[in-house]
């Protein structure tokens, strides 16, 4: 499973998405994580997805997702 982590680097917001990525490399050992591409981002961004579905987005949801939040539903997609 690939999932693709956008998050603003102008917030600093690596904490965030590292703190994240291992939450999830914990769970979920076959799980391949990529940050920001080329270091593209928007501003206030945290939006996760996989393939081509967001699962995820600060921007709607004004708000970091909580690790167990993205957990759950990663289980119900694979």
């Amino acid at each position: 499973m690939k999932l693709h982590i956008e998050f603003c680097e102008r917030w600093n917001y690596r904490p965030q998405f590292e703190q994240l990525a291992q939450s999830l490399e914990n769970k979920f050992p076959f799980i391949e994580i990529v940050g920001n591409k080329d270091g593209e981002f928007r501003v206030g961004s945290f939006e996760i997805t996989i393939g081509e579905k967001i699962i995820f987005s600060k921007l709607e949801e004004n708000r970091f997702p909580e690790d167990e939040e993205i957990i759950s539903l990663l289980k119900n997609i694979s």
